[in-house]
This record gives structure tokens, sequence and C-alpha cells, in this order.
């Protein structure tokens, strides 16, 4: 902490003296970071308050110098460093997969917020705006799976060049379960989304003889397959589909009484670390 930047955003590497360097990232080499800051301060109960200021203190810069919005769409996206000039209005954008877990962080924070809803407006506004941007990354792909990174040109998307590769990644299921559990209420909308995202699952990436492959390719149909099955599929992006549909009322409200770790893992929030019967104790 005592290392820490003044805005909040961190270089994605430092060295074993704590010297950082790198460029800033909330998507891939600093995603874990930032995701990690709001949810240990609700692991600890609320208590090490030095978490939620660095945490709001980062997400408000990130908001500040590194979120843009393109002039069609509008679509939101995040910058890898920080923006120099306009942040609206842009002709062209750039979006990776990594980074669409944002939107689902950063409407678990305002929920769980200790402070008033008017604060927290530019968070939920940016939560909206990068889940919408993801959700975009796969309906506008011919075979309704996102690519890894898309190019934006006025309101077209085409996958970047390199990148037209999808390898099951679990960021913005992640993000939709957030919403699903946050706005009950209207969460038939995001789940209707997820389901989609499953059918083609299933109708591009299932293999016969069991198992589901990546794909080389999401942009043209039939897509060529690339014969591998990422262990992330099962461990997180298949579980955040089952929780986005699941009624049981146990993980209404993330981070009131659990917490989920990346990988959907549930555990208690405020648990004392002496206490470890509470963690496996799923009736409390």
């Amino acid at each position: 902490y005592k290392n820490m930047p003044a805005d909040g955003l961190i270089p994605t590497t430092m060295d074993i003296m704590g010297r950082m360097s790198g460029p800033t990232s909330i998507g891939g080499g600093g995603d874990s970071h930032y995701e990690y800051v709001i949810k240990q301060w609700l692991l600890t109960g609320r208590q090490e308050n030095i978490l939620w200021d660095w945490y709001k203190l980062s997400m408000d810069s990130m908001n500040d110098k590194l979120i843009y919005q393109t002039r069609l769409g509008p679509y939101t996206c995040l910058a890898s460093d920080p923006l120099r000039g306009s942040k609206t209005d842009l002709e062209n954008g750039h979006m990776c997969h990594l980074e669409c877990f944002a939107g689902g962080m950063l409407i678990l924070g305002s929920h769980v917020a200790p402070e008033s809803a008017e604060r927290m407006d530019s968070h939920v506004k940016t939560a909206e705006g990068i889940t919408g941007t993801c959700m975009d990354m796969y309906r506008k792909m011919p075979t309704g799976l996102s690519p890894e990174c898309v190019t934006i040109r006025g309101d077209s998307m085409a996958p970047s060049v390199g990148a037209g590769f999808n390898i099951q990644r679990p960021e913005t299921i992640e993000s939709l379960f957030y919403f699903a559990r946050i706005r009950w209420d209207e969460r038939a909308k995001y789940q209707e989304v997820g389901r989609g995202i499953y059918e083609n699952f299933e109708k591009y990436m299932r293999v016969e003889s069991g198992g589901y492959t990546s794909l080389s390719r999401v942009d043209v149909i039939p897509p060529p397959a690339s014969d591998k099955m990422e262990t992330f599929f099962l461990a997180e992006t298949l579980k955040y589909l089952y929780l986005l549909f699941s009624d049981d009322q146990h993980f209404l409200h993330p981070g009131e009484h659990w917490v989920f770790n990346t990988e959907a893992h549930p555990v208690p929030a405020g648990l004392n670390p002496n206490d470890y019967s509470l963690a496996f104790d799923c009736s409390r």
C-alpha cells in the first residue's frame, strides 16, 4: 500500500524491492488486483477501510483516465494507459474480453458501498456501459460468440488482428451473474443473454466424443475448432452460467453474506480466519 501511486492505478509489474513498472491495466496483467481489493474488504467484514478507500480511489481514477466512449453505439471501452484529450465521441474503440469482468466488479462495489448512491452513480454507469459493450461482442459475431478482442469502428465490431479466437472465457458471464443477482427483478434480461451464449457453446463448441473445444475464429461459419478446452471453462465459465440461472436465495446478494472469488467459489463474508468451521457450514 505504501508504494501505491497517488491515483490508485498500479502498473502491471513489481520487483522484489517494491518498485513498480509497466503499463496500467484493468484487463490482463492487472485485473485480479482491483477485484480482490474490494473482495478482501468484504471478506474482512468491511473493517479494513483502507481497502475500500483504495478500491474507490482506483475506480474513480479508472473512470477519469481510462474509460472512454465511442460516438456510435455508443460503446464504453477501457484504455490500457491514461488517455489524453477527449474521452467521449471517439470514432474508434478497442475492447478485450478479459476486461469484461469489470462491469460485475463495479456493480458489486456500488451495491455494497458505504457511500451514498449518488456518489457511486458514475461507477454504476460505467458498469452498465462496459457490460453492454461486452454483450455486443457476442451479439455482433456470426457465431454469437465473442472474440478475444474487438476493434470498434462506428457502430460495427470486428475481431482485432490476431485476436479472433474464443477460448471459452468467463468474464462476460461473470458480470451477467452479478447484474442478475443484484438487480433481481430484472434478472430475465441478463439470463436471456447468458442463454444465448450457452446455446452457442452447445452449437459450435461441443465435441461429440466429449468436452467443448475452443475456436480459432468466431467471425466465420462454420468456425474452425482449436482442439483444446481450457480448464477455466469448467472452473469458471460453466459455474457462473449455473449461478446465473440458479434461484438459490442463499446467493441472492453477492457480498452480503458470501464473497465469490474469481473462480466463483463462495467464501463467507466477514469470516474470522480462526473459525474455519464456518467456511464449510453452508446452512449459516
